[in-house]
């Protein structure tokens, strides 16, 4: 048997989006979508996912800040937050850690 739900998957880049949403709901699970971290933030709040994908830059607020809202609200702290992104960086799984994240970073294959 397996377990499905209602993921939020936040990404600017469309190709991403939208193939991570397909695979989800080839699983069976519920997918909710956001281009920034503005819309990500006011879809985890009002929808209640039980995870959330966050691409770690994004137009307005960044992944690691909506996840640093999240983990400041009752409603949303213990939901689960996975960082994803096409860099390496260092410094984003550094602040992924510190925003709260279950997951410090996921890396996607880069092509843009």
């Amino acid at each position: 048997m397996f377990l499905t739900g209602k993921v939020l998957v936040a990404d600017d880049y469309e190709p991403t989006l939208l193939g991570l949403s397909a695979l989800l709901e080839a699983a069976g699970h519920t997918v909710h979508t956001a281009r920034n971290g503005t819309e990500a933030l006011r879809l985890a709040t009002a929808e209640r996912p039980d995870v959330v994908l966050l691409d770690v830059l994004m137009p307005g607020m960044s992944g690691t800040q909506v996840c640093a809202e999240l983990k400041q609200t009752s409603a949303t702290r213990l939901t689960p937050v996975v960082l994803i992104s096409g860099s390496g960086e260092r410094d984003h799984r550094i602040e992924g850690l510190e925003a709260g994240t279950a997951w410090p970073c996921r890396w996607r294959p880069r092509s843009r």
